[in-house]
């Protein structure tokens, strides 16, 4: 017994000491090719293209993935600019997600440095498509080494958080032989605690000519304020109603309400969509409306083992530094925005394995993923904070050496992670049972069908 003990002891010792070996070298790679990640980074920055639209920055990301001998798949769901490229034919399969598009929420700051494009780099996916290549590119070095053996894939979306590129990839089952995935997002903070994001569908109701809107009204909105009423602070249900010409008060004809349905769990969010689907398609609403869902993204299951893998490798990175450059420039962007002055985060927030019940407030296609892979999430400090990530403000800071050097702490926190899961078999068991344990009577809850004309009208040849 005693001997089995000791030998158990020494094999750990050895891994440890191998994976240690192992993370120094891929941070050594990672850091020597830093100035052509920062490239990258900016050449995206630069282009700022939106959502379905990143036609060059896909190309960019493309090129160097093939010119590094990853096997391209383009046309990602069937769309132009999501696609996957993959290397390595041995070993757990893993996948590094991705996207670069921007947002069009860009204002008029001529004395703010800005792309050249009514669309900008405010949720920094600049930083996140290029830490995510640096990932696999350090991966795949330990691999042409000898020293991994990985089935390493990157996956490229698009809209994670408007109409959701990955769903239709998950739906069409891409995710699906993965052993495990990475998630990771520039933020204000450095954190790895797993959070729970909502289940949201969005549906499009067109009420016919001859509605009013006191019908509307009577008709459907009280049964959607009852809904909220039974399912409590559980729920949210927003609603718009709009109209082409009149205001809505006054309209007789052509009547559109954009209806959200909100719920920290996904079989609720479905029975409420069924609820209402009961209703619209009732008389006398049946005959007097027309109806789609537009947008279903899943509730989001992290992974806390896998998390806490990221977590601990957080810790091993070196302490950043702020340059005068950069405090200047935050300085400069919080005067301009008028806000209050806020800080750079340079520590990780504490580790936290609680997962709160609720809602959380936000909804993301990662969501969809997670019911397919065990997902790592992270996210990492890449501006300070007092700056808006919906507008020109973190496009501003966006070329930052803070931004680059939290992109850069992200590309290592993965190669670390995907290090310890290939040599700690005791991990890898406890986040599959982790994920199998969620999943748990939850499998056969059925995929909501999505308007095809959501997403075809943006589907793309080029």
């Amino acid at each position: 017994m005693i001997r089995i003990l000791f030998m158990v002891l020494v094999i750990q010792f050895s891994n440890a000491q191998q994976t240690n070996v192992l993370k120094q070298e891929a941070a050594g790679f990672l850091d020597a090719i830093r100035p052509e990640l920062v490239s990258i980074s900016d050449s995206i920055w630069s282009l700022s293209e939106p959502s379905f639209k990143e036609y060059q920055t896909a190309q960019l990301l493309k090129d160097k993935l093939r010119n590094a001998g990853f096997k391209v798949t383009p046309f990602g769901a069937g769309y132009g600019t999501m696609f996957m490229a993959s290397y390595g034919e041995m070993g757990p399969k893993v996948g590094i997600l991705s996207e670069a598009d921007a947002d069009g929420l860009l204002e008029p700051m001529a004395d703010m440095p800005l792309p050249n494009t009514k669309y900008g780099q405010s949720a920094g996916h600049h930083l996140l498509a290029t830490g995510s290549l640096g990932a696999v590119l350090a991966l795949k070095s330990l691999m042409d080494q000898g020293k991994i053996n990985l089935r390493l894939t990157y996956i490229h979306s698009t809209a994670e958080g408007s109409l959701g590129g990955r769903v239709p990839m998950a739906q069409a089952g891409y995710f699906d032989d993965l052993d495990l995935a990475f998630y990771w997002h520039p933020s204000p903070v450095t954190s790895a605690n797993p959070n729970r994001w909502d289940a949201i569908i969005d549906m499009e109701i067109s009420f016919l000519p001859d509605v009013s809107m006191e019908d509307a009204q009577i008709g459907f909105l009280n049964h959607i304020q009852a809904l909220k009423k039974q399912y409590g602070k559980d729920v949210l249900m927003h609603f718009k109603l709009q109209h082409e010409v009149m205001d809505v008060a006054n309209a007789n004809n052509g009547l559109i309400m954009h209806l959200r349905i909100q719920h920290a769990k996904q079989d609720q969010a479905q029975e409420i969509l069924d609820r209402v689907v009961t209703t619209l398609e009732s008389e006398p609403l049946r005959s007097k409306v027309k109806w789609k869902v537009f947008r279903a993204v899943r509730e989001f299951m992290p992974n806390a083992v896998g998390n806490k893998l990221a977590y601990d490798n957080m810790m091993r990175l070196s302490k950043r530094s702020v340059t005068s450059n950069d405090s200047i420039l935050a300085q400069k962007i919080w005067k301009r925005a008028n806000t209050q002055q806020g800080r750079f985060l340079l520590d990780a927030r504490t580790w936290n394995a609680a997962i709160p019940d609720g809602l959380y407030g936000y909804g993301s296609d990662i969501g969809d993923v997670s019911w397919r892979v065990p997902l790592i999430s992270f996210v990492v400090s890449c501006i300070p904070t007092g700056l808006s990530m919906r507008n020109w403000e973190a496009t501003a800071f966006g070329k930052s050496d803070f931004g680059k050097g939290g992109m850069m702490d992200a590309s290592k926190v993965m190669v670390f992670t995907v290090i310890d899961y290939l040599f700690d078999e005791t991990a890898k068991h406890k986040i599959q049972s982790e994920f199998e344990s969620r999943l748990h009577q939850k499998r056969n809850i059925k995929n909501i069908e999505i308007e095809p004309t959501a997403f075809s009208k943006l589907k793309r040849t080029q």
